[in-house]
């Protein structure tokens, strides 16, 4: 096996496993996003939320505001991580002041050490956390709709050229936006993070994916795992585990295919259409069990 697919697969595994160990915790403290899990509207509101956002972002990369948008990634960063440690960490004022502390820490080490490791330490804490949030917040249905909506949407940004272009901007500004495997032991992102272009992406070191494309399908699974039920299937396993996993694997199948195909093409190809296409079809594999 490549050491970069490797290095994707458990890079995938790791999100997924702190997302699960995460979302029983989010369920018993009553944490959501939305009121209404089922309602489709939460569908419209959250494309509508991740089309604006990359709106801007894309707006202020072609305008050169990079101060800007690393002003706005830090302060997502620091939000999101925040408020996972203080969901997931024990209470007491000590745990509080780490949920507080850490991510600062966290961000000052990726900014300073901007390689592989650190970048991958804080995009698993950050698509754990989102991913988590968003699977107690949403009922799997309503997932499948935002995921049908978003594999539209990224093969037309990819496609187009935009995405890549913010994927430049990220690297340039040393932004965790995406995950880096590495194709080699000596592989630095520092001496690559320049050359994330169509045209050389043959010359990367790395494989990059995309923060959202392991969240969303983290987030159908966590969903999934929080409402499955709990009755045996098979005489063995809770069926919320088994409904959960079946949905990974078929999304972890995705993420092995896409890194595949950028390998053979040898140029930048939208995530979201393979795995979360492959998600989806494990989805429909859990409604006859």
């Amino acid at each position: 096996m490549n050491r970069n697919l490797a290095w994707s697969i458990i890079i995938y595994l790791l999100s997924y496993i702190f997302a699960l160990l995460a979302t029983p915790v989010y369920v018993s403290q009553g944490v959501t996003v939305f009121e209404e899990p089922e309602n489709p509207e939460n569908a419209l509101v959250l494309m509508i939320m991740v089309v604006a956002v990359f709106v801007i972002i894309f707006l202020l990369t072609w305008r050169g505001q990079y101060k800007v948008i690393k002003a706005i990634f830090t302060v997502s960063m620091y939000i999101t991580m925040n408020f996972f440690f203080l969901i997931v960490f024990p209470t007491g004022w000590i745990y509080d002041a780490m949920a507080f502390i850490l991510p600062g820490i966290l961000i000052l080490l990726v900014y300073k050490v901007y390689e592989w490791y650190t970048v991958n330490l804080v995009g698993i804490i950050l698509t754990s956390s989102i991913g988590a949030l968003l699977g107690v917040s949403l009922a799997p249905e309503i997932l499948v709709l935002i995921m049908i909506g978003l594999m539209v949407y990224d093969f037309i940004v990819v496609k187009w050229g935009g995405m890549v272009r913010v994927a430049e901007a990220t690297l340039e500004m040393d932004i965790p936006a995406m995950f880096a495997a590495p194709k080699g032991g000596k592989a630095s992102l520092r001496e690559v993070k320049t050359k994330i272009t169509t045209e050389e992406r043959e010359e990367l070191g790395f494989t990059l994916i995309g923060l959202g494309d392991i969240a969303f399908p983290i987030a159908l699974s966590a969903s999934l795992y929080a409402r499955g039920g709990l009755e045996r299937v098979f005489g063995f396993i809770p069926r919320h585990i088994l409904l959960s996993l079946i949905t990974s694997f078929s999304a972890l199948l995705g993420l092995i295919l896409v890194i595949i195909v950028v390998e053979r093409s040898r140029k930048a190809q939208p995530g979201l259409p393979y795995i979360n296409g492959l998600a989806l079809i494990g989805y429909l594999l859990t409604l006859i069990i």
